[in-house]
């Protein structure tokens, strides 16, 4: 693992690109029976009289343009369903989206042809089974994988993320929330890492206007977060340092 900066260079010309689009779009819905649908397709070519140029000097990075034709494809492709759950008075719904990119570039003075590929999964349940208790739960899901084909290069990563929240109401004045997130984000080649992060909190409002309030976040005193994302010809891995357990009481006066 190497750490680069990068440096880009402009290009004068006011040449204008050429590109071509085409799209479909679908929906679907039964009002009365809580189900909704989309999905989408799109397509679009582009010829420009430049090229992307990328050479590594040192701890450079040098990204440029060169005078020279080139071509590129972008597809987009997705749907989302919906449907709601009467007797629990929820939701659910899943989500899926694709995206692929075909381009062509020079790296070091050597041209090659590149790929990405983007998978997006998402999934939401929601619901309220009774007066003092609803729930969300959330999933995201992504896969992201590069390829420069004529340079031998192949690199992918892959993220999850889930989040689950309880909010309980056992009197008019008591209120409980849990709070949960879960992390397996990939930090390097065939390496991931899991992470699980826990809040819990508690208030009582009393009658004369007072409000007690009692927090604890980061129950797991988890320490460090990291993922890896890539973003057009760039992976990039970060990590951040976390806050460790924190327990906040407070008081409030209402007028």
């Amino acid at each position: 693992m190497r750490d680069y900066r990068n440096l880009y260079t402009g290009f004068v010309d006011y040449t204008a690109d050429k590109s071509k689009h085409v799209s479909f779009n679908i929906n679907y819905k039964r009002p009365l029976a809580t189900i909704f649908a989309n999905a989408y397709i799109r397509k679009s070519w582009s010829d420009s009289h430049l090229t992307v140029a990328r050479d590594f000097v040192g701890d450079y990075i040098i990204n440029s343009y060169f005078s020279n034709s080139s071509s590129s494809e972008n597809l987009m492709a997705g749907g989302k369903v919906s449907k709601g759950l009467g007797f629990m008075h929820g939701l659910v719904s899943v989500g899926f989206d694709y995206l692929r990119f075909d381009g062509f570039l020079r790296q070091n003075d050597s041209p090659s042809a590149y790929s990405s590929d983007n998978y997006m999964l998402s999934a939401k349940w929601s619901g309220r089974p009774v007066d003092w208790f609803n729930f969300t739960y959330e999933l995201n899901w992504d896969k992201d994988k590069m390829v420069l084909k004529n340079l031998g290069f192949d690199s992918s990563s892959t993220n999850l993320a889930q989040n689950l929240t309880f909010n309980f109401q056992p009197l008019k004045s008591w209120f409980i929330k849990l709070h949960g997130e879960h992390y397996r984000n990939q930090i390097a080649d065939h390496q991931h890492k899991n992470l699980t992060l826990a809040d819990a909190s508690t208030s009582y409002g009393f009658r004369n206007g007072m409000e007690l309030s009692l927090t604890a976040l980061n129950l797991f005193n988890q320490r460090t977060y990291g993922y890896t994302v890539y973003s057009g010809l760039t992976r990039t891995s970060k990590e951040y340092q976390l806050r460790g357990r924190t327990i906040l009481m407070s008081i409030f006066f209402h007028f």
